[in-house]
């Protein structure tokens, strides 16, 4: 039985890596949450089929993707230079724009959560979450994403709803991955 995740969700494999919240996490979530948007407005951005960017108006959504584009680039090039960690392992998920959930025999280690998403290879940077444990359902154990600021929000119901038209599109019915 698939848990109740609030809203639309996808069924993918993903490295995943969660942690315990700690209270110096919360100084560091604006720029996590402005790095969050780039990555979600830079995988939208690549996953428009291109357009004529020769466009009159400089505030023009192809010149709108392009910037984006730009901005995710050199935000990867600077988790580039910062380290070249391997990534955490993959884990079969279900995602939500509000919740997480995932199989595992053991309880994730604190209530309150500090998520790393690896939500596309091409790209390795972690959409990074607050999340709280909601329980467990079924073989499910569940997180509800928290203290999400409403443009980020915005965008991560713009993303899950892109990936589910995908699925719905390719037929895929198991676990898949985001690319």
């Amino acid at each position: 039985m698939r848990p109740d995740l609030g809203s639309v969700s996808v069924t993918l494999t993903l490295p995943l890596q969660m942690a315990e919240w700690v209270s110096h996490d919360a100084t560091q979530q604006a720029s996590r949450d402005l790095a969050n948007l780039t990555l979600l407005n830079g995988l939208a951005a690549l996953d428009k089929p291109g357009a004529d960017l020769h466009a009159d108006n400089p505030d023009s959504p192809q010149l709108q993707r392009l910037e984006a584009k730009i901005d995710l680039g050199l935000q990867m090039l600077g988790q580039l230079l910062n380290a070249n960690a391997p990534l955490p392992p993959q884990q079969n998920v279900l995602l939500s724009a509000q919740a997480l959930a995932w199989r595992c025999t053991t309880p994730p280690p604190a209530s309150e959560l500090h998520l790393q998403l690896f939500i596309d290879s091409r790209i390795p940077q972690p959409l990074q979450l607050k999340a709280r444990l909601d329980g467990q359902q079924g073989e499910y154990w569940v997180v509800r994403f928290v203290d999400v600021p409403e443009t980020l929000q915005d965008a991560l119901d713009r993303a899950v709803f892109r990936w589910h038209r995908r699925q719905v599109q390719t037929g895929q019915a198991g676990e898949t991955n985001v690319v």
